[in-house]
C-alpha cells in the first residue's frame, strides 16, 4: 500500500484475513490515493468480503476438474 501510496497509482488486492469472531475471510481492497494541499497522502476506498464469491469459485473449478 505504501508504495501505491507514494506513487499515487490506484491499489487492488485480494487476501485473507483471520477475525476474532468470524474466522477465516477472504477480502478485497480497492483504494485510490490522493495527495492533499498540505502534501498529506490520504486513501479513499473500499474493502469487500468477497468470501462467498471465493468458495463459488473454488465450487466451480472442483466440479470442472481444475
Amino acid at each position: 500500500m505504501t508504495a501505491a501510496a507514494l506513487e499515487r497509482q490506484p491499489l487492488h488486492w485480494e487476501g485473507r484475513i483471520l477475525t476474532p469472531k468470524a474466522g477465516l475471510k477472504w477480502i478485497q481492497i480497492t483504494a485510490k490515493p490522493q495527495k492533499q494541499p498540505n502534501r498529506d497522502i490520504v486513501c479513499y476506498g473500499l474493502i469487500t468480503d468477497i468470501t462467498e464469491r471465493c468458495a463459488k469459485n473454488r465450487k466451480q473449478a472442483a466440479v470442472s476438474g481444475g
